[in-house]
């Protein structure tokens, strides 16, 4: 299994498991790392789903900080700057 792929087993785990455990923020901090794996192994789409997914958590947490920064995220895979 290359990096990318364990990479993603993990934090497919952990998205799990905090969602389980109630944990949003860790859960969207987690989801837009996941994203910037799976545009890195070619799915952008995936990517800003994810991206956008972790925003809408930020959101729900109020961390404007963090829900910024996976606005510039989406941003970048949007123009394929990923």
């Amino acid at each position: 299994m290359g990096q990318d792929a364990w990479a993603r087993a993990l934090l497919e785990r952990a998205i799990e498991l905090h969602r389980l455990v109630g944990d949003d923020h860790t859960r969207a901090v987690s989801l837009a790392n996941l994203a910037t794996v799976v545009a890195r192994q070619g799915n952008v789409a995936a990517g800003q789903a994810l991206l956008q997914q972790a925003i809408d958590l930020f959101e729900q947490v109020g961390d404007a900080d963090e829900k910024a920064k996976a606005i510039a995220n989406l941003a970048h895979l949007t123009t394929g700057q990923n």
